[in-house]
């Protein structure tokens, strides 16, 4: 990074670039430009570079040549997530209320934005170097209100992590009413 910082690079796995997989395509470009429309936002992981492409030629010993796309875009570098700090017993119980108060407050940010995470749990949540922590994964993300597109026109299943969704989300109720994305963030 030119000012220094040590980011990370996240990756589409070019493998998975075909029709079938059009669904976790659009959630990797969503989840580029939420992020990048939401830098400078205390608590939500910030996306020091936007969305970008370059393509790999792979060549065979035979000289076939198989041309790779790799998407990726660049976010600040974290230390480890919420979950691993539960489970490490990381902070006693008044940080704990402290990092619980950041974890709603990125919430909050987010849905002043009008836009529904859809899958917060604890591995989603990232511990930063400094020891705040910020909201991570919008790639089940969507806006709401007027003009707002939906994820997809149909659901065979819900987004976000069946252990952590609302009973709404899992009837696929959140595209009925915009609303209803929102408040199941609070689930």
């Amino acid at each position: 990074c030119p000012t220094g910082r040590l980011v990370v690079l996240k990756f589409f796995d070019p493998s998975l670039r075909n029709a079938q997989n059009k669904y976790r395509i659009d959630c990797f470009a969503r989840e580029a430009a939420l992020l990048y429309d939401l830098r400078g936002q205390r608590d939500i992981i910030e996306c020091i570079a936007p969305l970008s492409e370059f393509i790999y030629e792979l060549k065979t010993a035979e000289g076939v040549v198989f041309p790779l796309t790799f998407a990726y875009y660049g976010l600040e570098l974290a230390e480890h997530d919420v979950l691993s700090a539960i489970e490490n017993e990381q902070w006693n119980t008044a940080a704990a209320l402290e990092v619980f108060r950041a974890m709603c407050r990125s919430v909050r940010r987010l849905h002043g934005s009008r836009i529904a995470h859809s899958d917060l749990k604890p591995s989603n949540y990232l511990v930063m170097s400094d020891g705040s922590v910020k909201l991570a994964d919008l790639g089940s993300a969507s806006k709401t209100g007027a003009g707002a597109q939906h994820i997809l026109p149909d659901y065979s299943s819900f987004p976000g992590d069946l252990n952590y969704s609302a009973p709404e989300i899992l009837a696929s109720l959140h595209d009925e009413e915009d609303t209803i994305a929102l408040r199941s963030d609070h689930y």
